[in-house]
């Protein structure tokens, strides 16, 4: 509840549980006409109990969590400084705000690319300004395809 605001639900789920999450999510998009996804973003970054090396039975290419990303196919998983805005009172604001600066110190250190988080409500949030200042910034954009030839 503190670090995600009720949204983690896969840490309350056995491994069987969020598999069916996951699998039922990617029938979503492909029952929406949109094809099926090939990343995979768990609720606050949280996967739970399912191993990663489980999707390999999935159509997924990419996972996602909180401090990096597993690329399936190479089963190699590369670790990425991450950003976000979505702080609703002043102590996550100061909390969110000192992550995000130590995580872009990080990034420019190991010259990692930095990962970018935006939920909808964040403009409207108290980080937006710190936001729209990186939306401003000049950044070179690099695919999860790179990540597997690097």
């Amino acid at each position: 509840m503190f670090f995600s605001r009720d949204v983690a639900e896969h840490l309350s789920k056995t491994a069987p549980q969020v598999r069916e999450i996951v699998e039922r999510g990617a029938r979503w998009f492909t029952e929406a006409g949109l094809g099926p996804p090939t990343v995979y973003v768990p609720p606050a970054w949280a996967i739970g109990e399912l191993s990663l090396r489980t999707f390999g039975e999935t159509n997924y290419r990419w996972v996602e969590t909180l401090t990096g990303i597993y690329s399936v196919r190479a089963k190699r998983f590369h670790r990425l400084p991450l950003v976000g805005f979505e702080a609703d009172t002043a102590a996550r604001a100061r909390a969110l705000g000192g992550l995000n600066r130590i995580n872009h110190v990080l990034a420019r250190a190991t010259g990692r690319p930095l990962r970018v988080a935006i939920h909808p409500r964040d403009f409207d949030l108290l980080l937006a300004r710190d936001l729209e200042r990186m939306i401003d910034g000049q950044h070179e954009v690099v695919t999860l395809a790179t990540l597997d030839r690097g």
